[in-house]
């Protein structure tokens, strides 16, 4: 499949999914942000705009509200995310501006901070729920089965709304939010699988020598979390539970019970 007749797939199901209707499109420039707007263009909205993140920070700012008209948002290539904090203020510039976030976030190798897993899916996630909007897998499966694309970057492709969908086919698979939302595309796989055997095979005939193996992949292992003062550490935590989550996310079990903790104690002061 062409690439360009790609990305038009893309853009055909996103508008599809929640319509075109007062739409304005807003491109965070970055990676085939060009392309992108042509896709956009060539699908009929009329209102479509390339602009720098940090232009987008000042439109926050000086915004007029504009009810009719529903704002959607393309990030081609991360946002600011130096921190958590960043990254946080980040997403609540976006929900801020748009109502549909099409988001893709940097990619692994080329992350500057190795400590947080700002090249996954589910690490935005978290940071888009905290403001209500939901995650919507609607782009990797109307194209996964092509390995044309350049799929280093739209592997993890997915979009983010606080809108509901206009239309009814959204399920498990393609619309809602799975248990497991970080994928692999298999083109991506092969591709570094090929590069550590290159990297093998050079140090096997040259051990001194030093190769960069051109990604970087941070790999967790789970831990259990077997201390006998468990419940009493939940009620000492004084930090959210997504903090938590965005900070140790290896630690499931840990920040879920945390979480299902300060719902509760929330809605008991609520009733109180």
């Amino acid at each position: 499949m062409d690439k360009k007749k790609g990305l038009q797939l893309v853009v055909e199901r996103i508008v599809s999914t929640f319509g075109n209707s007062h739409l304005e499109v807003l491109i965070v420039e970055g990676h085939r942000h060009a392309e992108w707007q042509e896709a956009y263009s060539r699908e009929g909205i009329g209102n479509v705009k390339c602009l720098p993140f940090s232009e987008l920070e000042n439109r926050v700012r000086s915004r007029s509200p504009r009810a009719e008209l529903i704002t959607l948002i393309h990030v081609t290539n991360g946002v600011p995310a130096d921190s958590l904090h960043e990254a946080e203020k980040s997403v609540k510039t976006l929900t801020d501006r748009g109502g549909i976030i099409v988001f893709t976030p940097v990619s692994a190798k080329n992350q500057r901070r190795q400590d947080l897993l700002i090249a996954w899916p589910s690490f935005w996630a978290i940071l888009f729920l905290v403001q209500e909007f939901m995650l919507y897998d609607l782009v990797r499966p109307t194209i996964w089965h092509d390995e044309q694309f350049d799929w280093e970057n739209l592997q993890n492709m997915v979009v983010f709304s606080n809108r509901k969908p206009i239309v009814s086919d959204i399920n498990y698979h393609s619309g809602s939010t799975p248990y497991i939302i970080d994928y692999i595309h298999p083109s991506v796989l092969h591709e570094t699988q090929l590069k550590v055997e290159n990297l093998q095979s050079v140090f096997m005939t040259n051990p001194s020598s030093e190769t960069d193996i051109g990604f970087g992949v941070n790999l967790v292992l789970p831990k259990k979390y077997l201390k006998p003062s468990y419940v009493s550490k939940l009620h000492r935590e004084q930090r959210k539970w997504w903090v938590v989550a965005l900070l140790t996310p290896w630690k499931f079990s840990y920040w879920s019970d945390l979480w299902r903790l300060q719902r509760r104690l929330a809605r008991r002061m609520k009733n109180s």
